[in-house]
């Protein structure tokens, strides 16, 4: 079951946020991450949120139209739009699985889940967690990111790990560690691998990697690991590298 969540962080790339919608089972918009939504034309079938930020006519339209489902909360509640999205779309798939005569797989694809307060993106990010211990496979994107979770801590489930990175041109790779240490690192499809390294919690060593000529895999025993596939913006040469 494909799911992608709409947040109303930064403007999500058009291209990929269409092409996402149009593979998906189900669209979930974050209050004002339906504006987003409605500028391609495109309709979520489920609106969650306080409703505090949507735009006037956005909601007004949703309303109408007779099919998109409304999950509408206090604005004084306990978890953001964005965490209450996330809680949706797992139900969502704990029912389909219920449901399905055979096992599949599931993936989530968050859009708008960045964007200038800091501290909305850093806890949109930490949801990942929330997929992880369900067993879905989740990312948040926006034009110039791709960032997702892997690995476990405590009584989690335990390794190894490993993940396939698509290679997109452009794009550098970036690892770090969530955990105290992400242990015996192994990379491989990228300039600058790694051969069964520790990665500890607060270290750059595996950031702004970059790919060979094809795909890329990652590797690694015991930890939470956190893999970004980032580029620059057309103006921006980046921080710090």
């Amino acid at each position: 079951m494909n799911i992608v969540i709409v947040g109303g962080g930064l403007r999500p790339d058009a291209v990929r946020l269409r092409a996402a919608c149009a593979g998906a089972d189900a669209v979930i918009a974050a209050d004002s991450g339906a504006n987003w939504l409605r500028e391609q034309a495109l309709v979520p079938d489920v609106l969650i949120g306080d409703f505090d930020s949507i735009a006037s006519g956005v909601l007004a339209a949703l309303k109408d139209n007779g099919r998109t489902r409304w999950v509408r909360h206090r604005v004084d509640k306990d978890q953001t739009d964005m965490e209450l999205c996330v809680e949706e779309a797992l139900r969502m798939i704990t029912a389909a699985q219920t449901d399905s005569v055979k096992p599949h797989t599931a993936c989530v694809r968050i859009f708008g889940g960045i964007g200038s307060r800091m501290d909305h993106s850093l806890a949109n990010l930490m949801l990942l967690h929330s997929f992880l211990q369900a067993g879905v496979e989740a990312w948040i994107e926006d034009g110039n990111n791709r960032i997702t979770m892997r690995g476990g801590m405590g009584t989690e489930k335990s390794g190894p790990f490993r993940i396939l990175i698509r290679r997109e041109a452009g794009f550098k790779v970036s690892l770090i560690a969530l955990s105290p240490v992400v242990r015996e690192v192994v990379t491989q499809g990228l300039m600058y691998d790694m051969r069964g390294r520790d990665l500890s919690f607060g270290s750059t060593l595996a950031v702004s990697n970059e790919f060979g000529a094809g795909d890329a895999a990652v590797a690694f025993r015991e930890g939470l690991l956190m893999v970004l596939l980032s580029r620059d913006a057309a103006a921006d040469g980046g921080c710090g590298d």
